[in-house]
C-alpha cells in the first residue's frame, strides 16, 4: 500500500489490499476527479477508462493525497481546512488496474470487508444495494467499526472493463447515520465510467 503523509499508514480502510490472484500487470492509468469549479485528471492514454464523480465544491472538498504503486491508485480527499489528523469526513478513490476478469462484486465486497477486520475486528458489514447485470457492475456497502477510535463507511465499487474503481466516504463514527448513508448512496450512483 502507498505510504502517506508523515509516514504513516492509514487505518482500518487503508489496508485494503486485493488478492494477487485477481493481479496480473499493473500499468499506469487515468482517474478524473471533477469538481465544479475546477477538475483534476491524472494523464493517461488516449480512450483510457475513467471514473468520473462529481465531488461537490459547496462541500469544499480538496485533494489531499494522490499516490500509486504497483497495485494500485489513491486520491483521498478533504474538506475545508481539515488535514489527516482532525478530519471528520474524508474521501477515498482507488483503481485497481487490469483486473483480468469480472470478479463478482460480493465477492470485492467480502475481499474488503475481510480486510477491515485485520484492523477492526468488530466491524460491521451491510449490504446497501447493487446491480450486477448491468454493463459495469457495481455495489454499494457500508462498513462500520465500533471501537473507542470509530470510523464509518459507506464503499462503492465498480468494475470497468479490466479495472476495479473502488470509493468510500467516511465517517469518525461508530456507525454512518442514515441521512448520510442515504446521501453516499445517492452521490455514489452518479458515477460512471467514461473513456477520454
Amino acid at each position: 500500500m502507498p505510504e502517506l503523509q508523515n509516514g504513516r499508514m492509514r487505518n482500518f480502510f487503508m489496508s485494503v489490499k486485493i488478492h494477487e490472484y485477481y493481479m496480473k500487470q499493473v500499468f499506469a492509468l487515468l482517474v478524473t476527479l471533477h469538481i465544479s469549479i475546477s477538475s483534476f485528471a491524472q494523464a493517461g492514454n488516449v480512450n483510457s477508462e475513467t471514473l468520473m464523480i462529481d465531488w461537490p465544491d459547496t462541500e469544499g472538498w480538496k485533494v489531499a493525497s494522490n499516490q500509486e504503486n504497483k497495485e494500485m491508485k489513491i486520491i483521498e480527499l478533504l474538506r475545508g481546512d481539515e488535514t489527516f489528523d482532525n478530519w471528520t469526513e474524508i474521501g477515498t478513490m482507488m483503481v485497481y488496474p487490469n483486473i483480468p476478469y469480472k470478479v463478482p462484486v460480493d465477492t470485492c465486497m467480502n475481499i474488503m470487508f475481510q480486510q477491515a477486520k485485520q484492523s477492526c475486528p468488530s466491524a460491521k458489514l451491510t449490504f446497501i444495494e447493487k446491480d450486477d447485470k448491468t454493463k459495469y457492475p457495481w455495489i454499494i456497502f457500508k462498513i462500520e467499526c465500533p471501537v473507542s477510535s470509530p470510523e464509518s463507511q459507506v464503499w462503492h465499487i465498480i468494475l470497468g472493463t479490466n479495472q476495479m474503481f473502488v470509493n468510500f466516504r467516511a465517517v469518525k463514527q461508530k456507525a454512518v447515520p442514515e441521512d448520510l448513508k442515504n446521501k453516499w448512496t445517492a452521490f455514489f450512483k452518479t458515477s460512471k465510467i467514461v473513456y477520454q
